[in-house]
């Protein structure tokens, strides 16, 4: 679920973040590289066109400079990366917590229709039958008490309650254990 498709492959977040600090190395390693050489040939014309001779002075470049340079900025980006994303990135949940979130997410999802139903009945409105949760399969329990309309959850024991409801008089949902 964590796969970035880079150039060369197809990596994960963490990953993605150390290739794009080595190309980003590589480039500025091949402009050193390359302006070095500019330097060195416009040094080698000047010092052709010059009549008398002149001691140039060229600049010294240390061949162990660049891998250390290099060295030292990827070093420090995993150190960077390590202080400020120290937390772990994905942590494999086993079913019972996976079934367990599902249905508390289910369970919002119900509260939510619940309340736009209690919503509608506060208005004076009938709510529409397609306002029902995922979860039950069957149309919500309508029961009309005089004035007041009580619209019930066909199954609350999906979810652990042995009543979930709302009402005209009541529009907030209820729950009962």
């Amino acid at each position: 679920m964590c796969a970035n498709f880079t150039e060369d492959a197809v990596l994960c977040e963490n990953c993605v973040e150390l290739w794009q600090a080595e190309q980003t190395v590589a480039r500025e390693t091949q402009r050193i590289k390359q302006q070095e050489q500019r330097d060195k040939a416009s040094v080698e014309v000047s010092s052709q066109q010059e009549t008398a001779p002149v001691a140039v002075r060229r600049k010294q470049s240390n061949p162990q400079l660049i891998p250390l340079s290099v060295t030292i900025i990827c070093v420090a980006i995993i150190i960077a990366r390590q202080l400020f994303f120290s937390g772990p990135d994905f942590v494999p949940l086993d079913d019972e917590t996976r079934i367990r979130q599902l249905r508390i997410t289910s369970f919002e999802e119900c509260m939510r229709v619940f309340s736009q139903i209690g919503q509608a009945l506060a208005r004076g409105d009938t709510p529409n039958e397609s306002l029902r949760c995922d979860g039950s399969g069957q149309g919500n329990i309508v029961i009309r008490e005089g004035n007041n309309i009580i619209i019930e959850h066909p199954q609350p024991d999906f979810y652990g309650y042995s009543r979930i409801y709302v009402s005209r008089n009541s529009p907030e949902p209820t729950v009962v254990d």
